[in-house]
């Protein structure tokens, strides 16, 4: 006697194409806070000649990567505002389709709902300082007191003069927290991937300061210090939030002993709103022959900076006379 066994192909093609679907990029409408991201790739000697953003829609419980079809869609939303966003979502990254000039006048797939709060830059702005490690890379590079003693000490007072007294710079010191997540090189420069980019260190980190009870509402930037894999060829990254309440500066660094004095003051001058600057003055080209103008560095510039230009900051104005058009000095 011959026995036949049960069809079930057509539920099993149902329960399989049920899967497949589910893996597949579901259209979507999130409302949230544009984020946007300048990222520096600390191996390079010289600055790329364009800016290297990233884009992000922060919802509160979570923050969604935005990867543009067309970069110059992201053109003209302010960083900081609400916007809703329609596009293609897998996971935490949503891709925002290119469309015509017409179709982004009548159903446009990014569209700001409020205006962006204007950055802190007069008084005192409060430094959250995380110090993080990795599950993969559990050194710790940096003591507390010797962060806290350089946003107090060298950053408070480089803002101090060249803000001509009108901003300081003060905080606390976390840590050390371990994220769940693990390190790769170029984790932040190279954001290919779903498990890559600011958004997702910046995700993880809030995760780890949450589940140590650590509120960040109260803070104007959050600063994220965690070590760089010795087997990467950079010696490290970093980005920052343009704007932001809080903005937010990650660093990841191989050898924090001789970068900070430098480069955290750059960062965090994105977090007051500025973009790197292609002019030292507005009519004088920036060139990147290895050392500052004189005529454009005072005395403390000179002596922190020394001869790297991406480190140099120029905040005068846009403290004292609130121009947006001006710009880092990278």
């Amino acid at each position: 006697m011959h026995l036949k066994a049960p069809k079930r192909l057509p539920a099993l093609a149902v329960t399989l194409g049920y899967a497949v679907a589910l893996a597949q990029p579901q259209i979507q409408t999130e409302s949230g806070v544009f984020q946007v991201v300048v990222v520096e790739d600390l191996g390079k000697g010289a600055p790329a000649s364009t800016e290297s953003l990233q884009y992000s829609l922060v919802l509160g419980a979570e923050t969604l990567r935005l990867i543009f079809e067309n970069p110059n869609d992201a053109e003209g939303i302010p960083p900081g505002s609400r916007v809703e966003v329609t596009g293609r979502r897998t996971r935490k990254l949503i891709t925002i389709p290119a469309v015509s000039s017409a179709e982004r006048r009548q159903d446009p797939h990014i569209r700001m709902t409020a205006a962006a709060p204007a950055p802190k830059t007069m008084g005192q702005r409060k430094v959250a300082v995380l110090l993080v490690k990795f599950q993969n890379d559990q050194r710790q590079l940096l003591d507390s007191s010797t962060a806290g003693s350089m946003i107090s000490g060298q950053v408070n007072s480089y803002y101090q003069e060249d803000s001509y007294g009108n901003l300081s710079l003060g905080g606390d010191v976390y840590g050390y927290l371990t994220l769940p997540i693990n390190s790769v090189c170029q984790q932040i420069v190279d954001a290919s991937g779903v498990t890559s980019g600011f958004s997702y260190i910046q995700g993880a980190a809030e995760t780890a300061a949450q589940n140590a009870g650590i509120n960040l509402s109260g803070y104007d930037t959050v600063l994220l210090l965690s070590p760089e894999l010795q087997t990467c060829s950079a010696m490290g990254e970093a980005a920052a939030t343009i704007g932001g309440s809080p903005g937010y500066v990650i660093v990841k660094d191989q050898d924090y002993s001789t970068l900070l004095p430098q480069l955290i003051p750059h960062e965090i001058g994105h977090n007051l709103g500025l973009h790197h600057a292609r002019y030292l003055l507005d009519t004088e080209a920036l060139t990147y022959s290895g050392t500052v103008p004189s005529t454009e560095c005072s005395q403390t510039v000179i002596i922190k900076c020394g001869s790297c230009p991406k480190s140099v900051i120029s905040v005068r104005r846009v403290v004292a006379s609130d121009r947006s058009s001006d710009r880092l000095l990278r």
